[in-house]
C-alpha cells in the first residue's frame, strides 16, 4: 500500500515567494471588510516554480474553526473561488483565479476561510510519498461589528548561551477579530535613562480567545546586576478601525537568578 505525508506549508505572514518545488501565490494573504450585504470581487495568481507542468488541486476549509475550534460562518456560505478542482499549470506558468466574497446581512464579527493548493505525492522509494500543500487564509470582517480587546499579560526574560537574554511579552485578544500586534520593548535605568529598545518579532495573527507569546533578543546582552525599569508598547489596526495601542510599564531586577521582571506599583498596566 503507498503511503503518503502531507506538508502543509500555512504561510499566513510570508510576504516573500518560496523557491524550489513549492506553489507560490500573490497574494500570499487575503484581508477585506465589508459592510453587511456588501459584495467584493478579487483575483490571486498562483505560480508554478516548478520546470515541469504540474497538476494542482484546490480545496476550501473553515479556517476559522482551524485556528479558534469555533466555527463562525461555513466558507459556502460567503466565499466562492472560481476554480475546478483541480488544474495543470504549465513549467514556470502560472494562473489567475478570480473569486467572490460577500458578508451576509445579519453576521458579526469575522471570519476566515483557507483556500489549499496541494502538488501530486513526490514518490519516494518504498512508497511513501511526500505532498506539498500551500494554504491561502481569506480573511472577511462585516464592518462596524467587530469586537477587540487586547492585554499585556507578563513580560519575561530567558536567559541565552551568550549571557544576554530575550524577551517575551505574552498577550491575550478576546472578541471577534483576529490582530497582528506590533511591540516594542524599551530598556531604562533606574534613574530613566534609556538603554535599549527592542522590537519583537510580529508573528502569525492572535485569534479571539487566544493567547500567544511573542519574542525578541535584547540587544544589550549581558548587564550589571540591579534595577531597571522596562516600558512595552503594543500597537495594533484592526481590519477596519483606527490604530490602537496599550502600555505596560514593569521593573526589572537582575540578581544571582538572571533577569525577573515585576509589574510597577502603581502603574497602569492592562
Amino acid at each position: 500500500m503507498r503511503r503518503y505525508i502531507f506538508l502543509l506549508l500555512i504561510l499566513i505572514e510570508a510576504g516573500r515567494c518560496l523557491a524550489g518545488s513549492f506553489i507560490q501565490t500573490s497574494p500570499t494573504t487575503v484581508e477585506m471588510s465589508l459592510g453587511p450585504g456588501r459584495v467584493k470581487k478579487g483575483r490571486i495568481t498562483v505560480f508554478n516554480p516548478r520546470a515541469s507542468e504540474t497538476l494542482v488541486d484546490v480545496s476550501v476549509v473553515d479556517g476559522w474553526r482551524q485556528q479558534t475550534g469555533q466555527s463562525t460562518l461555513a466558507p459556502d456560505l460567503w466565499f466562492n473561488i472560481k476554480t475546478k478542482k483541480n488544474f495543470v499549470l504549465p513549467p514556470n506558468g502560472h494562473r489567475v483565479l478570480k473569486y467572490r466574497v460577500k458578508a451576509p446581512a445579519d453576521f458579526k464579527g469575522e471570519t476566515m476561510a483557507f483556500v489549499f493548493f496541494r502538488l501530486p505525492p513526490d514518490q519516494k522509494g518504498g512508497g511513501v510519498g511526500i505532498q506539498l500543500g500551500y494554504a491561502v487564509p481569506f480573511y472577511m470582517a462585516v464592518r462596524g461589528t467587530e469586537e477587540l480587546t487586547l492585554t499585556l499579560d507578563k513580560l519575561a526574560a530567558y536567559p541565552l548561551g551568550d549571557g544576554g537574554w530575550r524577551y517575551g511579552a505574552t498577550l491575550s485578544s478576546q472578541g471577534n477579530v483576529h490582530v497582528r500586534p506590533h511591540i516594542e520593548v524599551t530598556l531604562f535605568n533606574e534613574d530613566g535613562l534609556e538603554l535599549d529598545r527592542t522590537a519583537l518579532e510580529h508573528g502569525p495573527p492572535i485569534y479571539p480567545g487566544r493567547t500567544r507569546e511573542l519574542y525578541g533578543k535584547c540587544a544589550l546582552g549581558d548587564r550589571a546586576p540591579g534595577r531597571y525599569k522596562a516600558r512595552v508598547d503594543v500597537t495594533f489596526t484592526p481590519l477596519a478601525g483606527a490604530k490602537q495601542s496599550l502600555r505596560g510599564d514593569f521593573d526589572l531586577v537582575i540578581g544571582p537568578n538572571g533577569p525577573v521582571f515585576t509589574p510597577s506599583a502603581g502603574a497602569a498596566n492592562p
